[in-house]
């Protein structure tokens, strides 16, 4: 509205904020509660962090509030948000060789550090007890975007800003995350002299999916166990990094390395239980190509199917000590 405007309904206090204007083509803006609600990023650029006062104003309880900026809230434009919960509370973390700042729930932390360029090193995450599946790093000063997911080979990576294929460094991930720290090289994407910040999931049953498909060019199903609130999907090729969401309708895209507007490509379906790709689509499904992909189930969603995983396993051991002998 081009105004001051609180966004309520989002069930939770955000600590991570995607934003992108689906009319204009602006460039996409990452805010997070560490950095603080002023200060942005895009992820289709390797621009340093900025600050707008009027971009994004707080962190709500239920939501959050966005200013007059064109970029989050130009008049009479649509706008999505994507938004992650990191839990309450922001704690030093000293299990890796570099101090971090740390707020996680447990399943999804945002991590902020200052590196030591030049030299190896590891951070802490905070996840619990989990390595990460999937991260997002970045300088706030210019740098790339870094990308690590479990499906691609240890020494590659991926540019969230470019739609590049998978590249070999051997000064970015150094080895595989643990359950306790993220292992970086000297690239100043993963560990610059600069304040960093990273994005770190974790693979949770019923709340988010980290996997790869070959491309078929025709119809084929991608289970993930519970129905997607949103899908990231990048070729290890060429391609760009489509995200589709269950609130635009399933089969609009957007581009996390372009400001393009939104295209509506009709080319996936969400199901109970994953989605389908419908037909060949440059950068989603061709044949003879592989895909990464992140799926992430709503919170009301990923809720249930933690109950269902809970009921199942009391199940399961009521079974197994009635089979036991006396």
């Amino acid at each position: 509205n081009g105004d001051i405007q609180s966004i309520t309904g989002v069930g939770f206090r955000p600590d991570l904020v995607w934003l992108k204007n689906r009319n204009t083509a602006y460039g996409h803006v990452l805010f997070d509660t560490l950095r603080g609600a002023g200060n942005y990023m895009h992820s289709d650029s390797n621009t340093a962090e900025g600050t707008g006062s009027s971009a994004l104003t707080s962190f709500d309880s239920n939501g959050f509030t966005v200013g007059g900026s064109s970029i989050t809230n130009k008049n009479g434009d649509k706008i999505v948000a994507w938004c992650w919960d990191a839990g309450d509370t922001t704690v030093t973390n000293n299990e890796g060789s570099i101090e971090s700042q740390v707020r996680s729930n447990g399943n999804f932390s945002v991590v902020s550090f200052t590196g030591n360029k030049g030299a190896s090193a590891s951070y802490g995450h905070g996840l619990d007890s989990n390595a990460p599946a999937m991260i997002i790093s970045k300088s706030t000063a210019t740098s790339e975007w870094c990308v690590y997911h479990k499906s691609l080979a240890q020494g590659t990576q991926l540019r969230l800003q470019d739609s590049g294929g998978i590249t070999s460094y051997s000064d970015v991930w150094i080895s595989t995350p643990t359950d306790s720290v993220v292992n970086v090289g000297s690239w100043n994407a993963v560990n610059d002299a600069n304040p960093m910040i990273a994005y770190c999931w974790s693979e949770t049953f019923g709340v988010d999916r980290f996997s790869q498909y070959n491309g078929n060019g025709g119809r084929q199903t991608i289970a993930t166990g519970f129905r997607p609130s949103l899908v990231i999907i990048k070729s290890t090729g060429t391609g760009n990094w489509f995200m589709f969401d269950n609130a635009r309708g399933a089969s609009k895209a957007l581009y996390a390395n372009l400001p393009d507007t939104e295209a509506d490509t009709g080319v996936i379906e969400f199901l109970d239980d994953g989605f389908q790709l419908l037909f060949a689509l440059p950068g989603v499904n061709e044949s003879n190509q592989t895909y990464i992909y992140a799926a992430f189930a709503n919170p009301s969603d990923a809720a249930f199917a933690q109950r269902q995983l809970r009921r199942q396993e009391r199940q399961e051991e009521r079974q197994q000590n009635e089979t036991q002998p006396r």
